[in-house]
């Protein structure tokens, strides 16, 4: 978390997270720098400057506004705030026989999401500033990659938890369009079989549909091999244990890579591959962002009037 020493008592952005644990905070002085680089010296930087010099996107930006401390979780398609917001209960609670218990199913789901999401960019950061104050690391000249020794698994243990809350969302929303939209029992037992049941009838209307199946077929299957590998088989390392690779990138700033399986139905550590080097934080963001726009695609369908629940 942010500690009120690192901006004045004032509202606004004070810090910002982007990929790989790259964190610029405010000083007392109105000056941007970097959180983690050599011996904990801060070295100014201009924020927007970042995402240009080393393409590397914000993922998260925290403010001081007159309730206390805000955290916003980007959008890594677009500058929005990826946070969902139904702006009142009203609008969605009714609509469609939508119960008060299934949209706060939807909402706690979503808002575990975002809240791995958001504690996996901070575990980042976190070896990126123990990192930095490491003195083994500054023996020899300081370019090119390394590994750094971590004493704990958090960031496996964050993502772990997230893509295990990934595909309890599709599920969820599994549930909820079957007792929304089809209006009886034997609701199928996997989202697959209901996306099936969904293309056979003509109950749920074809543009969430064809969302529905876009989005399993792109993000939902790899998130499901990827649970699967963790809750059956191991973890999604080649050791079983943390080695975040950094890399540096000049001004003395390193950059975390924790490097996912490409191919995690191998179920074995010796065959896991990486040669497309899926990152664990860009990864999650990207799946994260991607439910939180189908969500919305839902909350717009279930408050559409023209669109009418036919009987099944």
């Amino acid at each position: 978390m942010v500690s009120k020493k690192i901006a004045k008592e004032k509202y606004g952005l004070i810090r910002i997270i982007y990929e790989k644990g790259i964190e610029v905070v405010l000083n007392d002085n109105g000056i941007w720098h970097y959180r983690s680089v050599r011996g904990g010296n801060f070295v100014p930087w201009k924020p927007q400057l970042i995402e240009k010099k080393y393409g590397l996107r914000p993922l998260l930006k925290a403010f001081w506004v007159p309730q206390g401390f805000q955290e916003d979780l980007l959008s890594p398609t677009n500058p929005s705030c990826l946070d969902l917001y139904f702006e009142a209960e009203t609008l969605l609670i009714g609509k469609k026989g939508l119960s008060v218990e299934q949209f706060h199913d939807l909402v706690y789901v979503l808002g575990a999401l975002e809240y791995h999401c958001k504690r996996l960019a901070y575990s980042y950061c976190d070896i990126a500033l123990r990192f930095a104050n490491s003195k083994g690391r500054f023996e020899g000249e300081e370019t090119g990659q390394t590994f750094a020794p971590m004493h704990t698994c958090e960031p496996l243990y964050e993502f772990d938890a997230l893509i295990t809350v990934a595909i309890r969302c599709y599920e969820m929303i599994r549930i909820v369009l079957w007792s929304v939209f089809f209006k009886k029992e034997g609701c199928p037992r996997s989202f697959e079989k209901f996306l099936a049941v969904c293309k056979r009838s003509n109950l749920l209307p074809k543009l969430l549909i064809d969302r529905l199946n876009e989005s399993w077929g792109n993000y939902g299957a790899k998130a499901k091999e990827y649970r699967d590998c963790i809750q059956h088989y191991y973890t999604l390392t080649k050791t079983g244990w943390l080695l975040p690779i950094m890399n540096h990138l000049g001004d003395n700033l390193w950059a975390v890579s924790i490097i996912l399986p490409d191919n995690p139905k191998a179920y074995s550590h010796k065959k896991f591959s990486s040669e497309k080097q899926i990152d664990a934080l860009s990864y999650a963001w990207n799946i994260t962002d991607e439910i939180t726009t189908v969500y919305r695609k839902i909350a717009d369908c279930i408050s559409d009037e023209s669109i009418q629940v036919k009987s099944p």
